[in-house]
């Protein structure tokens, strides 16, 4: 997904969510959890594919579920994890987040094939667990 390649260009981290949102022409929000324990908010049009605007965020709420280290120990990304569910269903991703599972980290990707709307969950290794 190339928002989320725009996104992490921009910072020292790894995306742990992208969304897509439908207002004003469509654009992407991009949360990136820097090598600094930070996250920034990143807002990529989805035209032109360029980053329009970048802010922090409250981080706490994240602190409960993710943890940098696990996120750095995983082999597979969230973009690369988008690929995977895009690729095993195809369709387009909507929307994707990382999550903690257990000691590691795990990725829940929604994509939309022909107006339906399907939940996969791929492991930190790349592997699809769950499909909805």
């Amino acid at each position: 997904m190339e928002a989320v390649e725009a996104a992490e260009s921009r910072e020292s981290g790894r995306a742990i969510e992208a969304g897509f949102e439908i207002g004003g022409g469509g654009y992407y929000e991009i949360k990136v959890l820097g090598a600094d324990g930070m996250i920034m908010r990143h807002f990529v049009d989805a035209n032109s594919g360029q980053v329009t605007r970048t802010d922090r965020q409250q981080m706490e709420e994240f602190f409960t579920r993710l943890r940098l280290i696990d996120m750095q120990n995983a082999r597979t990304t969230l973009r690369q994890a988008i690929v995977i569910a895009e690729q095993r269903v195809g369709g387009r991703a909507a929307e994707a987040e990382v999550e903690r599972d257990g000691d590691t980290v795990s990725y829940r990707v929604t994509v939309t094939n022909n107006d339906r709307l399907q939940e996969i969950k791929v492991s930190a290794d790349g592997q699809v667990t769950s499909l909805r």
